[in-house]
């Protein structure tokens, strides 16, 4: 209790205080009330700040869920070379970080990056893509979607579909999509133990 009171009630109730007050976090701070706000949202980049925020949000859930769930389920229905792909599709995830980021500043590279190039290729305008009010958003997102600490969701989701049984045996829930509609939802005791459901939608 006192090491979460610490790490966690201290930080959030000192946050809080700071906000009504001045500091550099050198010398001492005094209280400026709601000073600090007034000038936030007087700020005329506040607003722009705003909509980039949704922006990101918006661009991070679609690439983030929705591709990875569509992924999975084209997966699950090829019929050739669907283990090179389920290769393919992990095989960012045991690359080192470092090199991950090296080849993401590749990718980007305003003269010769993959990006470009490829783009070359099909005779189609090339980007600044980092530097690019129109692209920075998106590339931002695509490289946060193929680092550690954010992939893994989209991955639990292919790795699900494509091995029902082992989630089953990790998991403590289970929800069951079909047509849109949320058809069963609920302890996966039910769809492990077998019966009409599990023959429904695991195939036995």
């Amino acid at each position: 209790m006192l090491c979460f009171a610490l790490f966690s009630w201290y930080p959030t109730i000192r946050a809080f205080l700071l906000a009504f007050q001045h500091t550099n976090f050198v010398g001492a701070s005094h209280w400026v009330g709601w000073g600090n706000f007034r000038r936030l949202f007087g700020d005329p980049e506040f607003g722009a700040a705003w909509r980039n925020s949704f922006e990101f949000s918006g661009v991070a859930l679609v690439l983030g869920f929705g591709v990875p769930f569509v992924l999975a389920v084209v997966l699950n229905e090829l019929r050739h070379a669907k283990t090179l792909f389920r290769l393919l599709v992990y095989l960012p995830v045991m690359i080192p970080p470092v090199v991950v980021a090296l080849l993401w500043k590749w990718f980007y590279d305003p003269g010769n990056g993959l990006f470009n190039e490829a783009l070359r290729a099909v005779h189609l305008p090339t980007s600044s893509w980092t530097s690019s009010t129109s692209t920075a958003i998106v590339s931002l997102v695509l490289y946060l979607l193929g680092s550690e600490e954010v992939k893994g969701f989209g991955l639990t989701l292919l790795i699900a579909e494509q091995n029902a049984d082992f989630a089953l045996k990790v998991a403590s829930r289970g929800v069951v999509i079909s047509n849109g509609q949320i058809s069963f939802q609920g302890g996966v005791d039910v769809l492990s133990q077998g019966g009409a459901l599990r023959r429904a939608y695991l195939g036995g």
